[in-house]
């Protein structure tokens, strides 16, 4: 039992040589563990990393009666809750996302407001939420996840992602321009992009009425044809020449842009040549199939 005390002391040291905690001193640390290791006789190289000898004392200083300080009691926590941390990241790229939800849950449950850690785990549940659809709950963790840590970057891109699912649009937009300012990835300036769209309040193009337009062309739309009849209302037949159909369609553009040209939202279109052009061509196929091509 003595031995394998010995060991756990060394394996802590070098444990906290490999993960440089922040109230260490590297450089101290390994002169101690050299000189650990030295005096108990132990082969430094054949000592491997472990945090388990926090975990044994956490978990019975209790039962010892040892009275632990809040602030190594909460590293003890912190140490058990990355642990649950890691195991949710895990589950999350698996697919499990109930079982990603409970391991955040239970690393929150440990370290609810531990600095350096605990936005972590509510920025990481916030994310399982936005897989299960739960956005008023993305919302709420995502904002817990703000206020332990303004400058964590992930959490306002999911709060606005939370708050544009759930209608708050001019919320969203705030969340993701700080998203921006201290992060001004793609994925962040996409989101902001998005939210300040749904915040103008852009409309899809209205849908035209083609049968007004069908004189432009040279010809009368279809009536609409009983199954088998496939006979053209009165008015001028479909050019026997598909090409020359094009040709009509090109010289007849301006007047269909003309006729369009008082809608706002056409002429924003139209200000944009390669929009005009795309336009243009579908336009002239929708027509083309409308105008000519039986109904039934």
């Amino acid at each position: 039992m003595q031995q394998e005390l010995e060991k756990q002391i060394c394996s802590y040291l070098k444990h906290l040589m490999v993960t440089k905690a922040k109230h260490t001193d590297v450089d101290a640390l390994e002169v101690a563990f050299e000189c650990v290791c030295d005096g108990l006789r132990i082969p430094g190289e054949s000592v491997a990393a472990s945090d388990s000898l926090l975990s044994v004392f956490t978990s019975g200083a209790e039962t010892l009666n040892i009275d632990m300080s809040p602030e190594a009691r909460q590293m003890g926590n912190a140490e058990e809750a990355d642990k649950l941390k890691a195991q949710g990241n895990q589950a999350f790229k698996n697919g499990s996302f109930e079982k990603a939800k409970n391991l955040f849950s239970d690393a929150i449950a440990l370290c609810p407001s531990t600095p350096g850690h605990s936005h972590i785990y509510y920025a990481n549940r916030a994310a399982v939420h936005s897989k299960l659809g739960a956005w008023e709950s993305v919302v709420s963790d995502a904002k817990k996840a703000t206020e332990l840590d303004p400058s964590y970057a992930k959490a306002y891109h999911r709060l606005g992602l939370g708050l544009l699912k759930t209608g708050d649009v001019k919320g969203a937009v705030r969340a993701c321009e700080k998203a921006v300012s201290l992060d001004p990835s793609k994925t962040n300036q996409n989101a902001l992009a998005e939210a300040k769209r749904q915040a103008g309040g852009a409309k899809a193009a209205p849908a035209m009425d083609f049968s007004s337009l069908a004189s432009m062309f040279g010809g009368q739309p279809r009536t609409q044809s009983t199954a088998g009849d496939t006979s053209a209302s009165s008015g001028s037949a479909a050019p026997a020449d598909p090409a020359a159909l094009m040709e009509t369609l090109k010289e007849k553009m301006p007047a269909l842009h003309a006729a369009i040209a008082d809608d706002p939202d056409m002429l924003s279109l139209l200000a944009n040549p390669k929009a005009q052009d795309m336009m243009d061509a579908s336009l002239s196929l929708s027509l083309y199939i409308y105008i000519y091509m039986p109904r039934t």
